[in-house]
């Protein structure tokens, strides 16, 4: 007569969530930012004439570069501290400079055109640019543009200015 065995109770995981935890624990930070590095220059959306893109093998020894010169080689890290001060510096130095919108007007003006109820696929009648009717016309030394619109504005000959 054989006596029975006593088995231990089984866990519960899965061997692929055995395989994943693990690869969670040995991957640690270090490796999960080398990873968000490589999608980054993965999704990296530049213009076609720019740059090649990178093949995956190509980015990940590009993070990897990146990691061992900013982190493990002494001379890179301090270069690599000395890039991101001037970097931080020169992003200061962008935000104090005050920014204004330059327009310019085109050579040749585009046809402006009524819209038929207020639709700019239904094009009405052709319009050009000028002076509202209701109002005295522009000097004929102005341009027929937005400049020529803002001296006629502040002209002692406006109808406004004479008072």
């Amino acid at each position: 007569m054989s006596i029975p065995r006593m088995t231990t109770p089984r866990k519960t995981t899965t061997r692929k969530s055995r395989r994943r935890r693990s690869t969670r624990s040995r991957r640690g930070k270090v490796g999960e930012i080398a990873i968000e590095k490589i999608k980054e220059l993965e999704n990296d959306q530049t213009p076609k004439d720019a740059k090649p893109k990178l093949t995956p093998e190509q980015a990940r020894q590009k993070v990897i570069r990146l990691y061992f010169r900013s982190r493990l080689n002494t001379v890179g890290k301090a270069i690599y501290d000395e890039l991101q001060r001037l970097k931080a510096e020169e992003a200061k130095l962008k935000r104090e400079i005050p920014e204004s919108m330059v327009m310019e007007e085109l050579e040749k003006p585009r046809q402006a055109y009524i819209f038929r109820r207020g639709l700019y696929k239904n094009k009405g009648d052709k319009v050009s640019s000028n002076v509202p009717a209701v109002l005295p016309p522009m000097a004929n030394d102005l341009p027929k543009n937005r400049l020529g619109l803002a001296k006629w504005l502040v002209s002692k000959d406006h109808p406004s200015r004479r008072a």
